[in-house]
């Protein structure tokens, strides 16, 4: 079995994902999880596809067709990697929409080596006031070694700097 990121960028249509779920389909793979979205006018997605070694070039041939001047696509062949011992936190980040936030905050994430798994966010209105505010969750992964206290102090001074909310929680095992 093979596994392989789909990342596809383009114009937004009606369609426009059962066409490359029908490629994959018909080359007898398997959708295994997937992140899309509306962006700016352009729907954007990746997942994660699977199929038997044997029809592995003909998915990728078939994929790239399909894609050929008419959106942007990209195929990666996917490892599967040995499970590391980590602890997952959320993190969920709100204030006033200003350049940089994101920026603060992933330079603090990188210092001490802390891996982003996902990560959502928007500016939207505020509801009384119609302010731009910035929102973010994102899903972190931790070494079971690191001090989350001082992170934790970290993105507190962050927080007073840029005057917004950092909530970061330790999420719990299923």
């Amino acid at each position: 079995m093979r596994f392989f990121i789909l990342s596809f960028i383009g114009d937004d249509r009606p369609g426009f994902v059962h066409e490359i779920t029908e490629v994959v389909s018909r080359c007898e793979g398997n959708w295994l999880e997937s992140r899309m979205i509306r962006l700016g006018g352009k729907f954007a997605g990746l997942a994660r596809v699977s199929a038997a070694s044997e029809q592995a070039a003909v998915l990728e041939s078939e994929l790239s067709s399909l894609a050929q001047g008419r959106f942007s696509l990209i195929i990666k062949a996917a490892e599967t990697h040995a499970s590391l011992e980590t602890r997952q936190y959320t993190l969920d980040i709100l204030g006033n929409d200003r350049p940089g936030i994101l920026n603060e905050i992933t330079r603090a994430l990188v210092e001490h080596d802390i891996n982003l798994i996902e990560v959502s966010s928007s500016v939207a209105p505020a509801a009384m006031s119609g302010v731009p505010m910035f929102s973010c969750s994102a899903n972190i992964e931790v070494e079971p070694s690191l001090s989350m206290v001082v992170v934790d102090e970290q993105l507190s001074e962050i927080a007073d700097e840029l005057a917004i909310d950092i909530l970061l929680e330790e999420t719990l095992p299923e």
